[in-house]
């Protein structure tokens, strides 16, 4: 992977969201978020596609890799929603990341 780019709203977002809500509430949000977007990145390790950069921005993150199969573009698409989903199993320890 070449680099990870951080949009420029990002941090500003970040500021205005930890003013707005409690911290507990953010923290499971960026599990989730997390949770999401390593699917996704395991996912394309898995089927060993090239990843040349992940941006990341107020309004979600892109990652640019190398060309793939449709099977694989789908399977890799549905690893982020399947990530979270496994955060379930977890949940009866952190309930406020099921909200998420």
């Amino acid at each position: 992977m070449d680099r990870v780019l951080i949009g420029q709203g990002l941090p500003f977002g970040l500021c205005v969201v930890l003013l707005i809500l409690p911290l507990p509430v953010v923290l499971s949000w960026a599990v989730a978020v997390l949770a999401h977007e390593m699917g996704h990145w395991l996912a394309l390790r898995l089927f060993r596609i090239p990843i040349y950069s992940i941006r990341i921005g107020l309004l979600g993150a892109e990652i640019s890799t190398g060309p793939m199969s449709p099977l694989k573009t789908a399977l890799c698409a549905l690893a982020g929603p399947f990530a979270g989903m496994l955060l379930l199993l977890i949940a009866k320890y952190f309930p406020m990341t099921a909200l998420f």
